[in-house]
């Protein structure tokens, strides 16, 4: 299965859900983050996991989420993931919109 996880910032990831990424990418399935380049991302690309990257703001309404929402879009429709994950809210709300899109 191929799955897309979305998150604000690549810490969240590192220090939170890299267990499960490897254990989904483990059992066979082909794991992308997509999150804002960071301290922790080459550390979560040596784990084999791919990284998308994309800012998307913590501010409760900014312009940047359109463009994040758009190439989020873009990536998810070129790339064909069976299955879209979010984590954080802002994330959650970006990711789902470019998801449903898709």
């Amino acid at each position: 299965m191929k799955i897309l996880h979305i998150t604000t910032i690549d810490a969240t990831a590192y220090l939170f859900l890299l267990p499960i990424l490897k254990g989904l990418r483990a059992k066979g399935h082909d794991v992308t983050l997509a999150t804002a380049p960071g301290p922790f991302t080459e550390r979560i690309r040596r784990e084999g996991i791919g990284i998308f990257p994309v800012r998307i703001s913590r501010r409760l309404i900014s312009l940047w989420d359109i463009t994040a929402c758009l190439r989020l879009w873009r990536h998810i429709v070129r790339e064909k993931y069976d299955l879209v994950h979010t984590h954080t809210a802002k994330a959650g709300f970006v990711g789902r919109l470019a998801a449903q899109l898709a």
